[in-house]
């Protein structure tokens, strides 16, 4: 086999931030796919697929992909930094295919892991929001 250096597969990850903080998605998704044929045990790439492929509103992909990231993040001792973001990702998802519950318990799980986390702990309450809205629709 060939060695290949893990500072190149971060310079790509670094581009693909770029390329999605600038909104320019399909550069991204390129620069990800080309990661995951370099390292295809890296979480951290299946993230920011998920991240791109939620941005681009293709929902039950960016849900699949943050379950392949998490399936890496429990099973490799290197990838479990990536567990909470993983489980964000998925709660994130969930939400946009309106299906609260799961996207609760996927938030709940992430707490576990980074108990503090701002974004876990605003997208909570945010389907709790929802959930309140819900109901007063439904309310004569």
């Amino acid at each position: 086999f060939e060695w290949i250096e893990w500072g190149y597969k971060e310079c790509l990850q670094m581009l693909a931030y770029i390329k999605s903080e600038k909104l320019d998605f399909h550069v991204a998704i390129e620069n990800i796919r080309q990661i995951q044929q370099l390292a295809n045990k890296s979480a951290a790439s299946l993230i920011e697929s998920g991240y791109i492929l939620n941005q681009l509103g293709r929902y039950n992909e960016a849900l699949s992909t943050y379950l392949d990231a998490l399936e890496l993040s429990t099973k490799y001792a290197t990838q479990q930094p990536f567990q909470a973001a993983s489980l964000r990702g998925i709660g994130y998802s969930f939400t946009e295919l309106h299906q609260l519950n799961e996207a609760e318990t996927s938030y709940q799980d992430s707490l576990k892991h980074d108990p503090k986390n701002p974004v876990a702990l605003k997208e909570l309450k945010y389907i709790q929001s929802l959930r309140d809205s819900n109901k007063a629709k439904q309310t004569p």
